[in-house]
């Protein structure tokens, strides 16, 4: 099972709504359990993704502090059998038997000892858990020790190893590509290797990097980009300069297309196979284009 971690943007959004559209993708979303990060707890909330995905989705509490409003996210969800709630850890006791917990990888100390103490109930813990490792920039992170050593206290769980490690900002001028390993992906195997005898899931964060940052918040002057997934091992961001003035999408879609291993296997391929052939050389905006690095980077891992 694929677990990418969106957020409820209208680009995250419009990127899985294609994903179930699409004809080489439609059947195989049965594997894709989307995590969705919401700002607000209201029904609108709720609807604003059901109106772009019809099919079972996670909401991630992780903005959500008071408990007055986890009590009100739990009514809420109640009403519509596809959403499902994953909790903090700190919110563990409202979590029931078939619901999710994520764990930090940073908690990973503090729970390894407060089990070893008997300080902690390991049957408190629901059947499906989550550990985010956040940001990582290797395959190797400092905590990967000690989430190994918990796994082997819940391996009769499901569990989810979910991390990112795009950087925000891109370590490249605007106008220069950038490629990288997906070390979330090498991370995944390496513990599936550490741990042959459990099936974990894989989740990540798609293109985005996973901390909240000042993007969310200040409205920035977009990049011309397409962050591009090649496949299982590799990141290609393909980058033309800051969109304004005449800016130029165009020549990022030939880029990717004539590449010698291109091929068109989600949504965002037929949209850039469609972009060279217009002649007009602005298209879209930033939604647009975080949009078809989703939806890419999910057609890949479901």
């Amino acid at each position: 099972m694929y677990l990418p971690a969106l957020r409820d943007k209208m680009g995250e959004l419009k990127a899985l709504e294609e994903l179930e559209k699409y004809k080489l993708t439609k059947n195989k979303i049965k594997n894709l359990l989307p995590i969705i990060l919401i700002n607000e707890i209201t029904d609108e909330a709720l609807k604003k993704i059901s109106k772009k995905y019809s099919r079972k989705v996670l909401i991630d509490t992780r903005l959500v502090s008071d408990t007055k409003d986890i009590k009100k996210l739990v009514s809420i969800t109640k009403q519509n059998k596809n959403f499902n709630i994953i909790y903090c850890f700190k919110d563990i006791k409202y979590a029931g038997n078939k619901d999710y917990v994520k764990i930090l990888d940073t908690d990973a100390v503090g729970i390894l000892k407060d089990i070893k103490n008997n300080n902690f109930n390991i049957n408190l813990f629901p059947k499906n858990i989550i550990i985010d490792f956040g940001y990582i920039n290797n395959s190797s992170p400092y905590s990967y020790k000690y989430v190994n050593e918990l796994i082997k206290y819940i391996k009769n769980r499901n569990i989810t190893i979910l991390s990112g490690s795009v950087p925000n900002p891109i370590p490249k001028n605007s106008d220069e590509n950038y490629t990288q390993d997906i070390y979330e992906y090498k991370l995944f195997e390496k513990i599936s290797y550490d741990n042959k005898n459990i099936n974990f899931n894989y989740g990540d964060y798609g293109t985005v990097h996973p901390n909240l940052t000042d993007d969310d918040i200040v409205k920035m002057t977009p990049i011309v980009q397409i962050k591009y997934t090649k496949n299982k091992n590799e990141y290609w961001f393909i980058r033309n300069g800051l969109r304004k003035g005449e800016y130029k999408f165009k020549p990022v879609a030939n880029e990717i297309i004539n590449d010698s291993k291109f091929k068109k296997i989600s949504w965002a391929d037929e949209f850039l196979f469609d972009v060279i052939n217009t002649k007009n050389h602005n298209i879209g905006n930033a939604m647009t284009w975080a949009e078809v690095g989703i939806n890419r980077h999910l057609s890949i891992f479901i």
